[in-house]
């Protein structure tokens, strides 16, 4: 009996030594703001911020693989320079892009045609809005909304159906009755909601165009006159582009560079019309952080902590400029890898701004995020009050911690993808500075333009006033300011990379598939509704190589989030020149199974057999993937 009551009691002495080290072990470390104040005098020049903008929205489409995009990186290192940035850093990577040669519409009417620009839509998952050759051709007819009872008694079979631009997806019924493609009339604004429900996750054959304002008036005035017939051309197909990061170092006033602090804002844009997209509203964040690279210009050599500013190209397209950047600090040495990444998502119709750990892009679950930021997130607020005062607009959210009784994404009424989970995937810090309560109306159109802004409300969101508003300005600099780690602990590495190889069979050579496919679109679909995230296409695309491999980078391991659980890869052959020529053999054999298959040599299809149900569910490469073209 005595020997057991020693025991009992060794054992409990030995249980709570263990608790009482755990306990210790696992507090956070202090964290604290050093409250080195701005003058309230001081603050960002909005007069060039709204400059900015306007630059931005006005070089076209910045939608990664236009020709604005590249204009935007351009704007940005120049300015960059200006300011007094002498050491510029450049990498370049690869993105996944739709790219249009042709489209247009010809009327003819009598001896006489016309012809009108067309602006081909994001595809239906492979499928562009490519043509055959000799192009589609078949009666015009308007059919407004598409609703039921607009299209009673209407030839829309073998026709090009005209839709109003803000038609949600009643569009849908036109392939259903036998219309040959659908044209949407830009002369009536839609909303990125209503622009989101116009394209498909699936092959859809179904060629969709945008007609700018001024040709839709010209269009409606045909239609109404007389019945005519049409022909559109359209030559689109899936190409590679590249896209550029730009990184400017400013160490600490001792001279340190490791573990920095970094700000990141993005260049280009998205739109549901590629070749349309002036972003005017996706400038924001961009055109602040070049303000604020000023500001940091003129304390240069005082700062208390190292700092970066990442400019990401490639945004809309899956975050390809984040995640190629994320991953070149992770492969580097321990001492370059950020503290923390602040990512900039603001927007112009609402007065305040929340601090953000978690987003719809990787979906982070919030259980393994919400400890680690916790603090940081409180004593920003505490902070926000303590400068700023309690009386009056609050223009700071902390949107981490439950403290209003209200989950994160309630702040935000629209599907937010934040570059800033990019970082947390790799067990880096990460968190967003993101507008709150404003949907983001026109984001993802070709009518987000600086004419739909509301500069007054930006403003009062970003600026500092004494005794109502912290602004942005004093929110950054109190990151600077920190002392201590910004996390209550490490967060869990979860980044994953999938490869794979595409293989076709020819059926009287082999047994098994063996040859690559290249120039290949593949799609990795996973359970999150991709098509509604916005400012981002969020479904992971790529071209395979010479041979057929291919490679998604920084996913989230399903333990981090479940919507790789049970997940899709998906390769298609595309019916086009480029396509076909890159095969072995000149494609030769493949063009002969697209003409048994589709009947027609000039239409993508998804006529290769998709792999489906591969699972995601550890780190590093997958098994090579097969995918076989028989006959």
């Amino acid at each position: 009996m005595k020997s057991f009551l020693k025991w009992f009691l060794t054992s409990l002495t030995m249980i709570a030594v263990t608790v009482a080290v755990a306990v210790w072990v696992g507090q956070p470390e202090e964290v604290t703001i050093r409250t080195e104040s701005i003058d309230s005098a001081v603050d960002l020049n909005f007069d060039r911020v709204r400059n900015h903008i306007e630059t931005f929205s006005s070089f076209g489409s910045r939608v990664a693989g236009q020709p604005g995009s590249a204009s935007a990186a351009g704007y940005v290192e120049k300015q960059l320079a200006s300011i007094g940035y002498d050491h510029i850093e450049s990498t370049t990577f690869e993105v996944t892009i739709p790219k249009v040669h042709q489209a247009d519409l010809r009327v003819q009417s009598g001896s006489e045609t016309q012809s009108f620009r067309l602006f081909p839509l994001w595809p239906n998952l492979a499928r562009t809005s490519q043509t055959p050759v000799e192009g589609l051709t078949g009666p015009l007819v308007y059919l407004g909304e598409a609703r039921f009872e607009e299209m009673v008694g209407k030839p829309i079979e073998d026709s090009i159906c005209f839709l109003d631009w803000d038609a949600e997806e009643e569009w849908t019924r036109i392939p259903e009755l036998g219309g040959r493609a659908v044209v949407f009339l830009g002369d009536t604004p839609s909303t990125g909601w209503e622009a989101r429900k116009k394209f498909l996750t699936i092959p859809a054959d179904v060629p969709r165009f945008y007609l700018t304002d001024e040709n839709s008036k010209t269009i409606r005035e045909i239609l109404n006159q007389q019945r005519l017939n049409g022909t559109i051309q359209c030559q689109m197909d899936w190409d590679r582009s590249i896209e550029t990061n730009f990184l400017v170092r400013i160490p600490s006033a001792t001279g340190e560079t490791e573990n920095p602090l970094v700000f990141q804002a993005y260049t280009d844009s998205m739109s549901l019309v590629p070749e349309i997209s002036p972003g005017a509203e996706q400038a924001i964040g961009v055109s602040v952080l070049l303000e604020f690279a000023r500001f940091l210009k003129e304390s240069e050599g005082s700062l208390p902590r190292p700092v970066h500013l990442l400019f990401t190209g490639g945004h809309g397209t899956v975050m390809a400029g984040m995640v190629d950047y994320i991953e070149s600090v992770t492969e580097g040495e321990k001492k370059n890898r950020p503290a923390l990444v602040v990512s900039l998502d603001l927007a112009s119709h609402t007065t305040r701004f929340g601090v953000h750990c978690f987003g719809e892009m990787r979906g982070y679950a919030d259980h393994l995020l919400r400890p680690r930021f916790s603090r940081l997130a409180l004593e920003l607020k505490s902070f926000s009050e303590r400068v700023a005062g309690t009386t009056g607009e609050q223009s700071l959210v902390d949107a981490v911690n439950l403290k209003h009784g209200r989950a994160w994404d309630s702040f935000l009424p629209y599907r937010a993808p934040f570059a800033s989970e990019i970082a947390n995937v790799a067990s880096i810090p990460g968190i967003a500075i993101a507008s709150l309560d404003d949907s983001r109306k026109w984001v993802d159109t070709p009518d987000d333009t600086v004419a739909r802004m509301d500069f007054d409300r930006l403003i009062r969101q970003l600026s500092f006033k004494e005794g109502e508003r912290i602004g942005l300005l004093r929110i950054l600099h109190a990151l600077i300011e920190w002392e201590g780690p910004y996390t209550s602990g490490e967060i869990d590495d979860k980044w994953v990379d999938l490869t794979g190889r595409v293989q076709w069979l020819k059926a009287d050579e082999d047994y098994t598939p063996q040859h690559p496919l290249r120039e290949a679109p593949v799609f990795l679909k996973s359970r999150r509704e991709n098509k509604y995230l916005v400012g981002v296409r969020g479904m992971p695309v790529a071209l395979t190589d010479e041979d057929g491999h291919f490679t998604f980078r920084g996913l989230i391991d399903v333990t981090g989030n479940n919507w790789y659980t049970d997940c899709e890869v998906e390769a298609y052959g595309l019916a086009t020149d480029r396509f076909l020529s890159s095969q072995s053999g000149g494609g030769g054999r493949i063009r002969r199974v697209v003409e048994i298959k589709t009947g027609d040599m000039q239409i993508p299809s998804g006529w290769l057999n998709p792999l489906r149900g591969r699972s995601i569910s550890g780190k590093g490469p997958s098994q090579p993937n097969h995918v076989a073209v028989t006959e």
